[in-house]
């Protein structure tokens, strides 16, 4: 990593709380929640609009889980993607399905999951939606599970670029899932 962890005592007690906050439901603090509590406010406000989409917004768990996966996937972030994998699985997705968006196959995807894939790639990659694309999704999802999406999406984007920036180790004995794949 390009930054040490930091100290949890050597933190304020201001910062001990949020660091408190923030490890409880995740069971320690991982990857990019070490970086963030450099800044334990930003920290804190990172993981609230994480734990909103995840745990308490309107997406099934299912398209939530494939989004990020087929995020962390077109951004390059092993580590991400080793993160939701086993959530993914909890939500319901398919090895196949997972095992596509791996390999970085999403032409093997139908129906929602290449809707969803596509838009993941397209918010990542162009920062944007095309026409069609977009009126796809609102025509799947409606207004609010749409706004929702690309919140998420656009999330996970950075935390895919915090992830990277910092270098942020793969958990330890974790091997890559996209060795072999075309990606480092």
């Amino acid at each position: 990593m390009r930054l040490s962890i930091p100290d949890r005592d050597a933190l304020d007690p201001a910062g001990q709380k949020i660091w408190d906050a923030i490890s409880g439901p995740r069971k320690g603090l991982h990857g990019p929640y070490q970086m963030l509590m450099h800044v334990p406010p930003l920290a804190e406000s990172v993981a609230q609009l994480g734990a909103y989409l995840r745990f308490h917004g309107l997406l099934p768990g299912h398209v939530r889980e494939l989004a990020v996966l087929a995020a962390a996937r077109t951004m390059n972030v092993p580590f991400e993607f080793l993160m939701h994998r086993p959530v993914a699985e909890k939500e319901g997705l398919s090895k196949e399905t997972i095992e596509n968006v791996r390999l970085n196959r999403f032409d093997l995807l139908s129906g929602t999951e290449k809707l969803i894939a596509d838009i993941a790639t397209s918010i990542c990659r162009d920062r944007r939606l095309s026409e069609d694309l977009f009126h796809a999704g609102v025509a799947e999802f409606g207004d609010k599970q749409m706004v929702e999406l690309l919140t998420l999406i656009s999330f996970y984007t950075t935390i895919a670029a915090i992830i990277n920036c910092f270098e942020v180790d793969l958990p330890e004995g974790a091997l890559n899932p996209f060795a072999g794949t075309g990606e480092k």
